[in-house]
């Protein structure tokens, strides 16, 4: 349900500070029925009248009808209609660049009055960028080499991701396969943890893994260690921690040897050689990614620190918001464990947590808004043909799993407008570095 306004209804605009504004509105009555007119209609589809036939009952004898909690439920979604419509009517007429989510405050509303509310809004702020080619004239691209230790590594993971395993009845050496349990009434009360590693490359405090070293499968043995003083967890740090560990299953990791019929056996390779160039190919690939995300990371903190912007600070605060919800999800995923409890863990509450974000989130919507002031000065908009292919190709991809009812085409086309312009922007930026590097 939507009312379009063929008029403006009576309004005002406060600039604030930092980029942000207020917009002051007033319904009529008149105004203001038509949207409770509107819930009412939504509501008699589904009202049963006794004499009616069930959504065909007459909208005054709904009104008759409707208890106290029905009456301000539709006041209330009548409101909040009222208050959307007319935002989106005078940012349309006063043709402003809204960022973010506005903010509405119900100043009064009654069912046969009028209805006024405010609504406070960040706005697209002047930026005063800095001349792009200096910027770029102190940032230096690094060399990017692979060195010999770097393809024997990769080789010998691919070759520990192939090894043969064996059950192992003797004592437990550095290199071998290793599962155990292991508590400590000092750490979350004696809770029982379980882990599978390479002795000797499990990445456990120092001391630990040299205690395991000796046992057989089965054995249990009472240590103790004393932790870093850099350890992540502070009520940890430089403390002895007595352990009771267990090996639970012991096996001996047999490596395959480096030859030419096993690297056959990896893929298109007829020797050695040609899978430690392929290596060497995949390695010099990542690294100029990384390089090239560093670079673009500079660039864009050099141009931040030389850029007047003024920030609304509910931007700053929508983004901390999105941080603390994928630091909730990581913390999920990595840990299994609910968020209460790993607040728990180390000591923080989740303010604490949200207000760690606040400098990082004013960076990065420092530079959403550098870039998109940087699109629009240059014109590095994506075109429609652009946005189209994108879009086509999505689809393309996967159509067997793809559930079209679900599918929302306008967040599609702006994921794809959002690529294109910011492959554009970086690619614009980094030509003033190539030209000097």
């Amino acid at each position: 349900m939507k009312i379009t306004f063929r008029f403006i209804m009576k309004h005002s605009i406060e600039k604030l500070e930092n980029s942000q504004i207020k917009i002051s509105v007033k319904l009529t009555p008149e105004e203001f029925q038509k949207f409770i007119d509107e819930e009412l209609k939504e509501f008699s589809k589904e009202v049963a009248i006794s004499g009616f036939r069930k959504g065909k009952a007459p909208i005054d004898i709904i009104k008759k009808s409707l208890t106290k909690e029905q009456n301000e439920s539709i006041i209330a979604k009548a409101t909040d209609s009222a208050a959307q419509d007319s935002f989106s009517s005078i940012i349309n007429q006063e043709k402003l660049e809204i960022l973010g989510k506005p903010k509405a405050d119900i100043v009064a509303s009654k069912n046969d009055s009028s209805l006024d509310f405010e609504i406070l809004a960040a706005i697209f702020p002047e930026i005063k960028l800095p001349d792009f080619k200096e910027v770029v004239k102190e940032i230096k691209r690094k060399e990017i080499k692979i060195e010999e230790k770097e393809i024997d590594s990769s080789l010998d993971w691919i070759r520990k991701s192939r090894a043969k395993f064996t059950l192992k009845t003797g004592p437990a050496e550095k290199g071998d396969w290793v599962e155990i349990e292991y508590k400590s009434g000092q750490i979350e009360g004696n809770k029982n943890f379980q882990d599978k590693f390479i002795l000797g490359q499990g990445g456990f405090v120092p001391g630990f893994e040299e205690a395991i070293v000796g046992l057989t499968s089965g054995e249990e043995k009472d240590f103790s260690v004393v932790f870093p003083k850099d350890y992540s967890r502070e009520e940890l740090a430089e403390k002895e921690i007595k352990f009771n560990l267990k090996v639970k299953n012991l096996q001996k990791m047999e490596l395959p040897e480096l030859t030419d019929e096993w690297a056959k056996g990896l893929g298109a390779f007829q020797t050695i050689e040609a899978l430690k160039k392929n290596i060497e190919a995949e390695l010099l690939q990542e690294k100029e990614n990384s390089e090239t995300v560093r670079i673009q990371e500079e660039i864009l903190e050099k141009i931040r620190e030389k850029t007047k912007i003024e920030i609304a600070e509910s931007l700053v605060e929508e983004f901390q918001d999105r941080m603390l919800e994928d630091f909730k999800n990581r913390i999920s995923q990595q840990f299994s464990a609910d968020f209460d409890s790993y607040l728990k863990q180390i000591k923080k509450t989740e303010k604490e947590i949200r207000d760690s974000f606040k400098e990082l989130a004013g960076k990065r919507v420092g530079n959403s808004l550098i870039l998109q002031e940087i699109i629009k000065k240059e014109e590095l908009n994506a075109l429609p043909e652009e946005i189209e292919e994108k879009t086509n190709e999505f689809f393309k991809k996967s159509p067997n799993s793809l559930n079209l009812g679900e599918i929302d085409l306008k967040n599609i086309k702006s994921y794809y407008k959002n690529e294109i312009e910011t492959e554009k922007v970086f690619k614009f930026l980094q030509s003033f570095l190539l030209e000097k590097n």
